[in-house]
Order: C-alpha cells, then sequence, then structure tokens
C-alpha cells in the first residue's frame, strides 16, 4: 500500500498487474519480452502486450563482472534484462546505452531502453531513443514494440495525436497485440474520439478478454469509452 501511495511517481507501480502479481508470488509468470510480473493463466502481458502462451525457461544471469564475458550488444541486453526481472531498472538502462554504443543497429537494445526509461517516467529521453531505433531497425517484431513504447511515451506527455500514430504503425506492423489497441483507445477517447476508442476497447477485448474492461460485451465496452472522455 505505502508503494502505491509513494509521493515520488518512479517508485509507484506502474501497472495494476504488478500489485496484483505481488500478492500471488509464487502464481506468476515473466513475461518474456518486457520481465513484467503476470498471474498465471493471462495470455498476454498485462504491460507490453507480448504473448505468454509459450513459456519461456528463465536463464542464469550473465556474471557481468567476469572478465571472460563476450560483451556484445546481444549479451549486454541480455544481461540488462536479467536485472529488470529485479526491478533493477537504472543498472539495466546502463547496460542498454553500452549495447547501442558497441552496435548503433541492435534494434532489441533500443526497444529495451526505451521500455526502461518509460518505466521510471523519463518519457522525452524515451522518445529519443525509439525514434533512434526506429531509424535503424529493419525487423518487423521489434520494430512494432519500438512504435509501441514511443506511442506510450507520447501519450504519457499528453501528445494523443502523435501516439495514435504510432500505435497505428505498430498495429500495421503487428495487429495481433491487444495491448496496442487498448493504449489507442485510452489516447483516442482522450481526445474525445469515443467511437474509435469504443471499436479498440472492443478490439482488444476480443483478442483478450483478461485486459481491463470486463468481458468483450458490446455494452461494457462502450461504457469503458464514454468513462474515459
Amino acid at each position: 500500500m505505502m508503494k502505491m501511495l509513494a509521493k515520488d511517481r518512479t517508485l509507484r507501480y506502474h501497472s495494476v498487474y504488478e500489485p496484483l502479481a505481488e500478492v500471488t508470488r509464487g502464481s506468476s509468470q515473466v513475461c518474456p519480452e518486457c520481465a513484467t510480473q503476470n498471474p498465471v493463466g493471462f495470455n498476454f502481458c498485462g504491460q507490453c502486450g507480448s504473448s505468454l502462451r509459450t513459456k519461456c525457461v528463465p536463464e542464469e544471469p550473465l556474471a557481468l563482472a567476469s572478465p571472460n564475458l563476450p560483451r556484445s550488444a546481444a549479451t549486454l541486453t541480455d544481461a540488462g534484462f536479467e536485472l529488470t526481472k529485479r526491478g533493477d531498472w537504472e543498472d539495466a538502462i546502463i547496460l542498454y546505452r553500452e549495447a547501442i554504443q558497441l552496435d548503433g543497429n541492435y534494434g532489441r537494445a533500443f526497444s529495451n531502453l526505451g521500455y526502461s526509461l518509460n518505466r521510471l517516467g523519463k518519457y522525452e529521453d524515451a522518445i529519443r531513443v525509439l525514434t533512434d531505433g526506429i531509424k535503424v531497425t529493419k525487423d518487423t517484431n521489434i520494430l512494432h514494440r519500438l512504435y509501441d513504447a514511443r506511442g506510450f511515451a507520447s501519450s504519457n506527455l499528453k501528445r494523443f495525436d502523435e501516439a495514435i500514430g504510432d500505435f497505428s504503425r505498430a498495429l500495421e506492423l503487428n495487429d495481433g497485440n491487444p495491448r496496442v489497441y487498448y493504449h489507442r483507445a485510452e489516447s483516442a477517447a482522450q481526445l474525445g474520439d469515443v467511437e474509435h476508442a469504443y471499436d479498440d476497447v472492443f478490439s482488444a477485448l476480443r483478442l483478450d478478454p483478461d485486459l481491463p474492461g470486463g468481458s468483450p460485451a458490446e455494452g461494457s465496452a462502450r461504457s469503458w469509452s464514454v468513462r474515459s472522455r
């Protein structure tokens, strides 16, 4: 409760799923993409929307102090990801930045760095990093995540038109992520575009009924859009 009431917003939970995972510890699953804890039984990550159906075997954390560790962009990004599993976002950011210095075309490092900056509320920094990543990344799946993360940062800065543009681009690359529909719906609702917000909420709930808003019933989705307005 004290963490949820912390004056510094970066110290609070960043998703309703995080305190839920805390009280269900031992029966939670880690997202293989962003390391967020999700309750067992969820099909998609409540934070980034990635599929949880294929459960990955967790890897042992990399011993970064070892002089024998090959310091490549991939190994540093993997190590940063392991740190995020423990909530060590600041140290993970250091590793992601080093990974980008080693390989300025490694899209996954840009994606993870932007996501981590978002988690700490550093939205302007996140937008700069994610924009750089979009310029060099060719992998469609990584691009999807980059656009989604940049849209999330823009929405938190109340740049809702920009956010909608990024969420729409993310959905062009991958229309199976319910979280992106939900993000776009939130921005549309903030602009008073209730009909499009309703359509996106309904699309999100059809893909994953576990998302906030209840069952994918038409009346439920429409009432969410009106309340968000």
